[in-house]
């Protein structure tokens, strides 16, 4: 996806990431997010948010559309 074109469902998978995010961050629980620069194999993305538990937190990245 990050080298060649993305597919229409990796479009709207991306798309509906964003907008899971876009909510948490709207509601002051994701504190930063975003990837890294690199087109490849390697890259990743990464999200800070704050949750009362590791549990909590593991949920919250669950129910996110892209994981």
């Amino acid at each position: 996806m990050l080298t060649d074109s993305p597919t229409k469902d990796e479009s709207q998978a991306v798309e509906k990431h964003y907008l899971y995010l876009k909510d948490l961050t709207e509601k002051g629980i994701v504190l930063m997010a975003g990837r890294t620069t690199n087109n490849d194999e390697s890259t990743f993305g990464i999200v800070i948010l704050q949750a009362e538990t590791e549990s909590n937190a593991r949920s919250i990245m669950e129910n996110d559309p892209a994981v």
